[in-house]
């Protein structure tokens, strides 16, 4: 149940971030800049552990484009 690693706009990593971009098919750079790039424009908070989510919307945006 991934219920458990989300709360408010809290976000618990489940493993450590080389496995994640692993996971998701990325280099571990390329995960790491694009994480910093989206912290950098104040969407998230990313540390080891959590990433805080301060804007959804935008986060979807750079996504999409």
């Amino acid at each position: 149940d991934g219920s458990k690693y989300i709360s408010g706009n809290r976000l618990q990593l489940p493993m450590i971030k080389v496995d994640i971009s692993s996971y998701l098919g990325l280099q571990p750079e390329t995960f790491s800049r694009s994480m910093k790039r989206l912290q950098e424009k104040g969407y998230l908070i990313n540390t080891t552990k959590h990433i805080d989510i301060m804007n959804f919307d935008r986060i979807i945006e750079a996504i999409e484009n």
